[in-house]
């Protein structure tokens, strides 16, 4: 690596002044400066903590470091001015060396840290470097338990929903219930088969086969859970979680609900067709677009002992030549359904005019109202004509699938394919819903489409162990690219 000296005027900042940045330097090959040593280690029995150790050689006036969690080839003299953001500059009159410790840090990630020193003279070495990846050793676990692991139940007091500390998917841990009378006394047992992960949000569903007895003034539902029913990104498997009442304590150690005869929850009738409008936003203009396009779409329900989860098949929307289902799960409320955001629907793959192919993840997403606002889904409730409307600026957020191992890479987040400035849903179809002057024709869709200069080719939709890597990517790279509020 080159060697740098510095200019007149940062050297004076150096040797007196105490600058905190060093500034109008031109860097010249010089030869060599002094050295620095960096450490990263992980802390004796802590999981999530790390000590980070700076130590420059002797000659050092000056040294500026650097941690992140990205691999990256940084340029020394704008380290030394601190030009990356949390970079740090030290006078080593001051501190001759540097001793951090890291505490609460996120696990399964890699950390680095760059430094470098400079001598009285100006003159720079090369820039040090060190890793330290955090094996994530945590297993996935249950949080906001109710009191007692006393859950309210949904679909008529057939489901729960379960919230894990991180994203999961099923193990081939079993989860067995066990439905007692109001004294404990078992009346029905066996396996639970319907599970359905979103993220970290898990709902349980009795078999179709358990018949609550209605003579009975309260049901108890117990559910029992092996080690490893759910398991996360890095193979942790979830601990054993053991159901019913224990003899002793009288305590419940896993979920469960009760259900009373006549207090079920109503159900939304989720089946067919909707007509689904949408204004898109232009980014030309940045305004919303002039016209409202329709599109019919067909709702079901993932599992027809579940009503609570919901898919909503968008081929229509991309109008495909040889159609096949690209769902998109929702979650519907007592009122109406939401979507979680950044939910993956699939990769499509796509080609630009000049027959670039591009394997684009696309993901439902919603645009913050403001830069304050945080939000876990889009919600889609019923106005006073009975149609559904979205509480948020909607549509298809992008990244490139071929950079899902890179994702710290510029490339991977491509920004919005489509945001829908206003979209509803409404039972029917687009003949029966907004006035027909505002619909449009797939043809014009279509026109919308080719705006973007891409040109749909294929589609894959992921696994669940394809859509968990997915969702921890864009959870690490953070906000998305574009706020038109």
């Amino acid at each position: 690596m080159k060697k740098y000296i510095i200019g007149l005027f940062s050297a004076i900042c150096l040797m007196g002044v105490g600058c905190d940045k060093m500034e109008e330097f031109t860097p010249t090959d010089m030869g060599e400066g002094p050295s620095v040593s960096v450490s990263l280690t992980q802390q004796e029995g802590e999981d999530d903590a790390f000590t980070l150790t700076v130590t420059p050689s002797e000659g050092t006036v000056y040294y500026a470091y650097w941690l992140t969690n990205d691999s990256l080839s940084l340029d020394p003299d704008n380290l030394l001015q601190g030009k990356y953001e949390g970079a740090k500059i030290v006078d080593v009159a001051e501190k001759p060396s540097v001793t951090e410790e890291f505490t609460a840090q996120e696990v399964g990630v890699t950390y680095y840290v760059y430094a470098v020193a400079a001598n009285k003279d100006g003159l720079c070495g090369a820039i040090a470097s060190a890793s330290l990846h955090l094996p994530d050793k945590i297993a996935p676990h249950l949080i906001s338990i109710p009191e007692g692991y006393k859950y309210t139940a949904t679909n008529k007091s057939r489901s729960i929903v379960l919230t894990f500390n991180e994203t999961v998917v099923r193990g081939s841990g079993a989860i067995t219930y066990d439905v007692t009378k109001g004294d404990l006394t078992s009346y029905a047992n066996g396996t639970i088969e319907t599970v359905v992960v979103d993220g970290s949000s898990v709902t349980i569903t009795l078999p179709e086969s358990v018949v609550f007895d209605e003579n009975e003034p309260k049901t108890y539902v117990f559910l029992d859970f092996a080690a490893g029913a759910f398991v996360d990104a890095s193979g942790n498997q979830s601990a054993a979680m053991k159901g019913g009442v224990d003899e002793e304590s009288q305590a419940v150690g896993a979920p469960y609900w009760e259900y009373v005869p006549g207090a079920g929850d109503s159900d939304v009738e989720w089946s067919g067709t909707f007509a689904f409008w949408f204004c898109p936003y232009d980014s030309e203009t940045q305004q919303p677009d002039e016209y409202i396009y329709g599109i019919d779409t067909e709702f079901s329900r993932k599992h027809e002992n579940n009503p609570d989860t919901l898919l909503i098949d968008f081929q229509n929307y991309f109008d495909l030549e040889k159609p096949s289902p690209l769902p998109l799960e929702a979650i519907a409320t007592e009122t109406g359904f939401k979507v979680r955001d950044l939910t993956p629907i699939g990769v499509i793959t796509m080609k630009d005019q000049q027959g670039t192919l591009y394997n684009l993840l696309f993901c439902f997403a919603g645009n913050p109202n403001n830069e304050s606002d945080s939000f876990e889904y889009v919600n889609f409730e019923p106005d006073e004509d009975g149609n559904y409307e979205s509480d948020h600026y909607c549509g298809f957020y992008i990244f490139n699938y071929d950079y899902i191992d890179d994702y710290t890479n510029p490339n991977f987040d491509m920004g919005w394919y489509d945001l829908w400035v206003y979209s509803v849903f409404i039972e029917g179809s687009v003949d029966n819903g907004f006035p027909s002057e505002q619909a449009k024709s797939n043809s014009q869709l279509r026109h919308l489409m080719n705006k973007k200069d891409l040109k749909l080719i294929n589609r894959t939709l992921l696994s669940g162990t394809e859509k968990i890597k997915v969702q921890t990517a864009i959870k690490r790279v953070g906000i998305k690219n574009i706020n038109i509020r």
